[in-house]
């Protein structure tokens, strides 16, 4: 825990002594040290979403172009380093609202609230009502998941489809579960 970093790291630390009114004291004893890496940090992580929501939409604007749905093109090459369906639901959000980047960040953010219907769902299968949504707060709320909610990317098509397998798999468990939910988690697996 933090007492054990705080003797092996000693030189990281300030504000340590209890009473103390340093700003790290003040912040749950934060390393001073790490705060200027930080922004360094925020702005990697950044700007590795925006090139790859660029990425995406690069793939869906060749393959508007192109009007190929089976296979997509990256600068002119076939692309296949990323499930099909990501670019399938772009395509369809780009012919239904125009290619702009509010179409392809629909995939992410629709996928996004399927995973916290999927995470609220499993919550009440493994545990409560107030657990299931204590916990669905919780992921609504955590920083990397609304920022790869907003990012054109397949990540959250991954997490939701992954989410709702292990709900299904819960409840197919069960012992009063019904023979059709072992098929259901068949069809969540792909």
């Amino acid at each position: 825990g933090t007492i054990q970093l705080q003797r092996r790291y000693p030189d990281l630390w300030a504000g340590k002594r209890e009473g103390s009114d340093s700003l790290a004291a003040k912040l749950g004893r934060v390393p001073l040290r790490l705060w200027p890496y930080v922004p360094v940090y925020v702005v990697i992580q950044l700007l590795t979403r925006w090139r790859a929501g660029r990425r995406i939409g690069d793939l869906e604007s060749y393959r508007w172009q192109r009007d190929d749905l089976l296979v997509p093109h990256y600068r002119g090459q076939p692309f296949f380093d990323k499930p099909p369906l990501a670019y399938w639901l772009m395509a369809a959000c780009f012919r239904a609202f125009g290619f702009h980047a509010g179409a392809a960040r629909l995939v992410p953010a629709v996928a996004a609230l399927s995973v916290l219907a999927a995470t609220l769902w499993l919550g009440t299968v493994l545990f409560d009502r107030r657990t299931a949504w204590v916990s669905t707060l919780v992921l609504a709320t955590t920083g990397a998941f609304l920022g790869f909610g907003r990012v054109a990317m397949s990540d959250m098509l991954l997490a939701f489809w992954t989410t709702l397998a292990v709900a299904i798999g819960a409840r197919a468990a069960r012992r009063d579960a019904h023979p059709a939910w072992p098929i259901a988690l068949g069809a969540a697996l792909g």
